[in-house]
């Protein structure tokens, strides 16, 4: 279960996820395969899961099931301890993210437009949402809210409810957006508002409350942001960006940390 040392596009790791415990860390690669290692770094399991690179792969809460996207089109559905996997042709195009709602529930988004939701005993979608005008690059489950917001190359993030296939919220930026994340709060009773993060790049990250529709706050940098991420207690955020800087922001004031 080595991976191919003469083999370079073995070595270029696409994306990572810990389970829930984490005891495990997930990697995916951008010749289609996936690992899992322990916390010490043991190689516990391995499996082909795609054809092409693979763009995002997610443990779902009771840690039986990993889900990634490819470049390929496909969804899969893989069991890292009996190592039997499902793919799904869901999406006309690269399906650039995924993320989990449950155990069983699912939702994935493309460059063919299109947001689905599935299930993993299905074969076809439960339900699709169209609103986006360009590819939809990521998706993100809020379960304190039971919403879910997706950011695209067409400039916005939108928040949906699953009653409805009209958006409830249209965020913008003057440029496509690459990366979103809710930020975590106590519980579903803090009267926090919900904020989301959105990166784009127009070298902009904005917090938006979810409630009112406004813009808090926005950080600025030299370059695309690729990636964000809250602290667990939800004081903080970091930006890691193409101008090869991590920032440290405080969310409360927007100050640089």
């Amino acid at each position: 279960m080595n991976y191919d040392k003469e083999n370079p596009t073995d070595k270029q790791v696409t994306t990572i996820d810990w389970n829930v415990s984490g005891s495990y860390l997930a990697t995916g690669y951008y010749n289609g395969n996936a690992r899992v290692w322990s916390i010490k770094g043991e190689l516990k399991s391995e499996l082909k899961l795609h054809s092409l690179a693979i763009l995002a792969l997610k443990w779902n809460k009771k840690g039986n099931t990993i889900l990634s996207s490819s470049m390929d089109g496909t969804v899969c559905l893989w069991d890292p301890v009996s190592n039997k996997k499902k793919s799904l042709r869901l999406h006309t195009d690269v399906v650039l993210d995924v993320d989990w709602v449950d155990n069983s529930i699912f939702l994935t988004v493309s460059k063919d437009k299109q947001i689905h939701l599935c299930s993993v005993d299905k074969t076809s979608p439960i339900k699709t949402f169209l609103g986006h005008e360009d590819e939809v690059n990521t998706i993100r489950w809020d379960p304190i809210t039971g919403y879910f917001a997706s950011g695209s190359d067409d400039g916005t993030a939108k928040i949906w409810s699953m009653d409805s296939t009209n958006p409830l919220h249209s965020f913008a930026h003057d440029r496509g957006i690459f990366s979103l994340r809710w930020c975590p709060t106590p519980s579903k009773n803090s009267n926090a508002p919900r904020i989301l993060a959105t990166a784009s790049f127009d070298l902009l990250v904005r917090l938006w409350d979810v409630n009112s529709g406004t813009c808090l706050h926005k950080f600025a940098n030299e370059d695309t942001v690729h990636s964000i991420a809250f602290t667990p207690d939800g004081k903080y955020i970091a930006t890691g960006s193409f101008d090869t800087t991590v920032k440290i922001w405080n969310v409360k004031v927007g100050n640089l940390i």
